[in-house]
């Protein structure tokens, strides 16, 4: 039976570096997408406590992407599913309100 995909929009593979604040503790955590869309973004942490939370994400696009160099997108979101595996946890999280910071000068 084929499987039903439910998301609208396109995901691209990506492995970039992530930072993710957890707003309930108030932490830093790093970590690594595995793919992103303009609505959402799944990335793999070591470990992660809860679901529906509030989180603010800040990540840098790859060289090649803008014309500016060291570009980051920072965005708030929702942690809407933890799947844990035995040596990371994927987390799924929507993407709200993005906003693309260059870190330095062209």
């Amino acid at each position: 039976m084929p499987h039903n995909e439910r998301r609208a929009k396109q995901r691209f593979p990506s492995q970039l570096p992530i930072f993710i604040t957890d707003n309930l503790a108030a932490r830093e955590i790093q970590g690594q997408t595995r793919d992103v869309s303009s609505e959402g973004v799944f990335f793999y942490v070591k470990t992660w406590p809860l679901e529906q939370t509030r989180i603010e994400i800040r990540m840098a696009l790859p060289l090649g992407i803008l014309p500016a160099k060291n570009v980051f997108i920072s965005c708030k979101g929702w942690v809407l599913r933890v799947e844990s595996e035995a040596q990371r946890t994927g987390i799924a999280a929507t993407l709200e309100s993005v906003t693309f910071v260059n870190a330095a000068s062209p």
